[in-house]
């Protein structure tokens, strides 16, 4: 019986936590919400359990273009992602997805994100 219940709160915590996760691929909420959920939870997992496609790219590239994210939003969207064990990449994109994660989440030895850039990354993804 106590297995049971054991296992019932560890489905639970695991179906919460993969919820938070999607909101991050999709920055459903603010940035400094989904990581503070998220720091209740390890990040150091041999399984994903969501997988990073270039739909959510896209969407936060295209949210950041229209002026709705700040360059501050989209760097630790990115930060969050890129330290995530439990987030996989997109099969046909992987390579490009990891370098566009990679370059939002390192500005400092990348380059900042710009209009043109993200529409670059765009036209990359499509």
């Amino acid at each position: 019986m106590r297995q049971q219940i054991e296992r019932n709160i560890f489905k639970g915590n695991m179906s919460e936590l993969v919820n938070t996760l999607k909101q991050l691929l999709e920055l459903k909420k603010p940035i400094d919400e989904i990581k503070t959920e998220l720091s209740h939870y390890g990040w150091d997992r041999e399984e994903e359990l969501v997988q990073f496609t270039s739909t959510h790219a896209i969407s936060v590239l295209e949210r950041f273009k229209k002026g709705e994210l700040s360059l501050i939003d989209v760097e630790e969207w990115a930060n969050a992602v890129e330290s995530r064990d439990d987030i996989g990449f997109e099969d046909s994109k992987e390579d490009l997805l990891k370098q566009l994660i990679f370059e939002l989440a390192n500005p400092d030895i990348t380059n900042q994100i710009t209009i043109e850039s993200a529409i670059d990354w765009i036209r990359k993804l499509l």
